[in-house]
């Protein structure tokens, strides 16, 4: 008798769990504005000097937040004496995939940079930088 009470329990908890949810029958898409694009930068690793001539180049190793994000490229901004990078990624909506960390290693490179003392900044969230070593160019 209590496995049949226990039954209709569950029963009525999912139904309730059911009518509770915000889902409203209609597909619900998931925009840019709908979810992070955070890139979990874990090292930055570059040239402590270079000559003016050279092209520098950052390798860059972190995580993706899924296998449904994937790695299109960086955007690389020099500012004064900052070098600011920022990781291009594209979701696919059509793909159902659990929420694990997705390791990758990329190649950044930096041309015609001028003689300074240079920062590097990575920019992997809304809020979040990763700062790398600085690069001096001679």
């Amino acid at each position: 008798m209590q496995m049949l009470d226990i039954r209709y329990l569950v029963i009525i908890l999912l139904i309730s769990f059911t009518a509770c949810s915000k889902y409203n029958g209609k597909p619900q898409s998931i925009g840019k504005s709908n979810m992070s694009h955070r890139v979990f930068v874990d090292e930055v690793q570059a040239a402590q000097s270079i000559r003016a001539s050279e092209t520098l180049t950052i390798e860059v190793t972190g995580n993706l937040p899924s296998p449904a994000h994937s790695l299109k490229g960086f955007n690389v901004k020099v500012k004064e004496k900052s070098i600011e990078i920022s990781p291009v990624t594209e979701i696919n909506s059509e793909v159902m995939a659990a929420q694990v960390l997705v390791p990758f290693q990329e190649i950044v490179t930096v041309e015609n940079l001028k003689p300074g003392k240079y920062e590097i900044k990575i920019f992997s969230g809304k809020d979040s930088v990763f700062e790398g070593k600085p690069v001096e160019v001679k």
